[in-house]
């Protein structure tokens, strides 16, 4: 993919804004989108579980000032600013943008003691100046993008220095699931494989540093019954299942990137796949 082309930028700019558009205009989007992360029984356990673990990697503290990107329908962006911080949000969906501005107009819980707010960008470049944020929250989004490297460096622009920047994504065989597939062959849009060495690579490229994994067990790889758990707190070790943990964490991981942070020596690949 060339994307020094910048047609192949703008069309899935194009297809972000009429994924989201299309989406909300039905009944099921809107509610999914104004109800989010609880927008379902299905999708809830998984987010609210990957967003309180992104939380505690993001290492929030009073007075910290965070951009979520890929914002969406601005939910997190909404969420950080009731925990007391400044929120920026951004996305290329004009459409999606609008609906946040909307959602978080009506929200009961608005801190308006801080600052909230969304822009779009072009795909290109951040509608902020150098140094402005704290911190970067991306939530499922990075793998949409087609320029990584340059959206990497635009990460480390607006980072302060010892800021951080947390990743939560789906892994290196993303593009191979149907969820993806239909996506983007229903509306077009990028839904892109991206690997923990990818990420890597693409940050030390930006001149971030300090790489930190959080572990990422989905939530069922933690059930014990009675039995196990009585054997595991004796020591046993054997109903932690660790290898089917492993296995997990090698499609889906959750990383965090400083600002200013030594970069690693290089190193081998580490995925076997």
């Amino acid at each position: 993919m060339d994307t020094s082309d910048r047609t192949v930028i703008d069309r899935f700019n194009a297809a972000a804004e009429r994924r989201f558009s299309e989406f909300v205009a039905t009944d099921i989007g809107l509610r999914h989108e104004t109800r989010k992360p609880f927008c379902c029984t299905v999708c809830a356990p998984q987010l609210v579980y990957k967003l309180g673990l992104m939380l505690y990697a993001m290492d929030l503290r009073p007075g910290l000032r965070v951009l979520d990107f890929g914002t969406g329908a601005g939910w997190l962006a909404r969420m950080i600013n009731q925990l007391g911080l400044a929120a920026s949000g951004i996305d290329v969906a004009e459409s999606a943008i609008e609906f946040a501005r909307t959602a978080a107009a009506a929200s009961p819980q608005l801190n308006a003691d801080v600052a909230l707010e969304y822009a779009t960008y072009d795909g290109y470049r951040f509608p902020f100046v150098d140094a402005a944020f704290d911190r970067v929250a991306c939530f499922d989004a990075f793998h949409h993008i087609p320029n990584k490297q340059a959206i990497f460096a635009e990460f480390a622009r607006v980072l302060a220095d010892g800021g951080r920047a947390t990743f939560v994504e789906p892994g290196g065989h993303h593009h191979e699931s149907d969820q993806a597939k239909s996506e983007t062959k229903s509306h077009g849009v990028l839904e892109d494989s991206v690997s923990l060495d990818d990420m890597i690579g693409l940050a030390e490229g930006a001149g971030l540093g300090g790489v930190e994994i959080a572990p990422y067990p989905p939530g069922d790889r933690l059930r014990f019954s009675e039995e196990q758990y009585r054997d595991f707190l004796r020591g046993d070790d054997a109903p932690y299942r660790l290898s089917a943990i492993r296995r997990d964490l090698r499609y889906a991981f959750i990383v965090t990137f400083t600002k200013g942070a030594p970069r690693a020596a290089r190193r081998k690949r580490f995925w076997f796949f």
